[in-house]
């Protein structure tokens, strides 16, 4: 457990989780965790949440600016994400957004997945906040997270992280409706006028003509994504103190 960067006990179990960097000699192990997530999809839900990626999109996302994060628990890749740091030599985002910034000035987190087994204990709010602190770490200004619309699951965690939904879209590849979320890192979101409740599916049409209007998706209330007005970003009085911090130049994945 050397090379983790990250350690805690899950809330429910109250077994030790590690957290480091994934490896091209992980990928057997990712693939794994894809596989168990997509069929207790295929059992207890009505619509796919994720769209499964091969081996050789896995290994791409590791390449250039881009790193992935895991979580083991007794020796097991149970939890997962993708995150991103563009720069000026890879300047490639994987995002199909307007960026509120130049690509050297954003950090990205996409593809957060969580074992069956293991929901409930706060493994994606973990990573993202473990994101979060080396986004702050690292001098960025904006960070940007990419859900597939019908997983609430992972966009609720990323807005009760202080992020709020911007834009929609649709990856050309695969044809997935896309929220993204933003967070001035720093700052927090003032909501403004009243609180709109949209179906987010269903809905869809509705919250993205809410979003060209200039609202925000603020949370989710169990059954509806809930909305309001920008009121701008306000500087933090008290900024945020991340559990376990970690700095993105940290040791490189193993070989």
């Amino acid at each position: 457990m050397s090379d983790a960067i990250a350690a805690g006990v899950l809330k429910k179990s109250g077994l030790p989780f590690h957290v480091r960097f994934l490896g091209a000699d992980d990928l057997d192990a990712v693939l794994a965790l894809q596989e168990r997530i997509l069929a207790d999809l295929a059992l207890t839900c009505s619509q796919n949440f994720i769209v499964p990626k091969s081996r050789e999109k896995f290994a791409l996302l590791q390449e250039g600016a881009g790193k992935m994060l895991g979580v083991f628990v007794q020796g097991a890749l149970v939890a997962q994400c993708v995150m991103c740091m563009p720069t000026p030599e890879h300047p490639e985002t994987g995002m199909d957004m307007v960026l509120p910034g130049k690509p050297e000035e954003v950090s990205i987190m996409q593809g957060g997945l969580v074992d069956p087994a293991m929901r409930g204990n706060g493994l994606l709010q973990t990573m993202t906040e473990l994101w979060l602190s080396a986004t702050e770490a690292a001098g960025r200004k904006h960070a940007l997270g990419e859900i597939a619309v019908p997983n609430h699951y992972s966009w609720a965690v990323l807005l009760a992280c202080g992020m709020v939904i911007v834009q929609s879209g649709t990856d050309p590849s695969d044809g997935c409706e896309l929220f993204y979320a933003h967070k001035v890192i720093g700052s927090f979101h003032e909501p403004a006028g009243e609180v709109l409740s949209l179906p987010p599916v269903s809905g869809l049409a509705k919250v993205r003509e809410k979003l060209a209007e200039g609202f925000a998706g603020i949370g989710w209330d169990g059954s509806s994504l809930l909305m309001a007005s920008s009121g701008g970003w306000k500087a933090e009085c008290a900024p945020a103190k991340r559990k376990n911090p970690f700095v993105w130049n940290a040791p490189a994945p193993r070989p």
